[in-house]
């Protein structure tokens, strides 16, 4: 396992799209009539909640978590929870579950609402400011919820939707679908565009600093698209693409099925690529100095040096990881296993603390400013941590 430059013939340059009109869309929108939310300041998020750090996905949090935290809650759901709980307005934190819904639970863990999608939610929710979650489902459905639970809009991208929605500055919803299509929405639901691939997109959206819109393809290949839908470049990636983070240095780092953890400036050159001894699903972590962190399913986390990705350290837990790894405002990394733990490593790569839940844990932790983690477990529990 090492760090590689470009030396490799795979590693060649990016390909130069050239910008045509993006295809519109007019996917069928079913919007039940709902009392619109207040938009009273003193309500509003103070910004986007979204999974993994935000729309860049760079996993990064101000947070700073006791060591070692103790259990606030527990709140359970009908099925196994790969979607990353995400506190929304009103201090309701948002999860898909297993069971078909969508669930809104309180800060002590009592269920405030659900809403019942047609197939599993395992995609992670986006919350915009007025406290409309956006997320996605196995039923091939964009669901759009106000705060209080009630069913804003659906649309139907035509296949499954598992990775989160990323919500733009302006408002706009990105989302990809197994359909093979990016897609466009705005707030009252209406599709702007969309955007073909050559396969399916089950990874998470990210958009860059400047608007620029990410999205990874089991084609194998990352797309960069403007905010009109024009396409900027691709770059092939030798395998199917589950995540990718935009740091603050003009780094994208991207992970894919073929275990490779891959990094790339804003133009789409490559600048290195590690390579994992398993598949990487998860999104990677960019840390302040520019380190990588990413997990693999070999049941590794590494930590590699942002300017030519050689190994710094790597920490084995006891089976695959499948989660993303986020970071707190120290620099701490948390992530979980299929062994049931929750891991705290401190930046030298050692153990800080281990919490050990009641079954494999897929989903990927979300922190909060006041220092509490919260995870989903395939016990079917959302687990809150402070």
């Amino acid at each position: 396992m090492r760090a590689h430059l470009l030396t490799l013939p795979l590693l060649l340059a990016p390909t130069l799209v050239a910008a045509a009109p993006p295809r519109k869309a007019k996917p069928k929108v079913e919007a039940p009539e709902v009392k619109k939310p207040t938009d009273d300041p003193a309500t509003m998020l103070p910004e986007p909640a979204q999974a993994h750090g935000g729309a860049t996905r760079d996993g990064r949090a101000v947070a700073r978590v006791a060591a070692p935290p103790a259990l606030v809650f527990t709140a359970a759901t009908g099925a196994r929870i790969y979607s990353t709980p995400i506190p929304g307005r009103g201090a309701v934190v948002v999860v898909g579950s297993g069971d078909k819904s969508v669930y809104g639970f309180g800060a002590e863990g009592t269920k405030r609402w659900s809403v019942a999608a047609e197939g599993p939610v395992d995609a992670s929710p986006a919350i915009a400011r007025d406290g409309t979650i956006y997320i996605g489902s196995d039923d091939g459905k964009l669901y759009a919820i106000a705060a209080d639970g009630a069913l804003k809009w659906k649309i139907d991208t035509g296949d499954r939707v598992i990775g989160a929605p990323a919500i733009g500055a302006d408002g706009t919803v990105y989302v990809g679908s197994e359909s093979k299509q990016l897609f466009a929405v705005n707030p009252a639901g209406r599709v702007l565009w969309t955007v073909s691939t050559g396969d399916g997109i089950l990874g998470a959206i990210a958009v860059g600093h400047d608007g620029t819109v990410y999205a990874g393809s089991d084609d194998g290949k990352l797309y960069a698209i403007n905010a009109d839908g024009s396409a900027r470049w691709k770059l092939d990636a030798g395998g199917a693409v589950r995540g990718v983070a935009v740091g603050d240095n003009g780094a994208i780092v991207l992970t894919t099925l073929a275990g490779r953890v891959i990094s790339a400036d804003l133009d789409g050159k490559r600048r290195w690529y590690f390579q994992t001894k398993g598949k990487v699903y998860s999104i990677p972590a960019i840390g302040r100095d520019g380190t990588v962190y990413a997990t693999s399913g070999d049941g590794n986390l590494y930590a590699l040096a942002g300017v030519d990705g050689a190994l710094r350290w790597s920490f084995r837990t006891g089976g695959p990881i499948t989660g993303s790894p986020m970071l707190d405002g120290e620099g701490r990394v948390y992530f979980g296993s299929h062994d049931k733990r929750l891991y705290s490593i401190l930046p030298t790569g050692t153990v800080n603390w281990v919490y050990i839940a009641g079954d494999k844990i897929n989903s990927s932790p979300t922190l909060t400013a006041d220092g509490t983690i919260y995870f989903g477990c395939d016990d079917g529990k959302v687990y809150a941590l402070r």
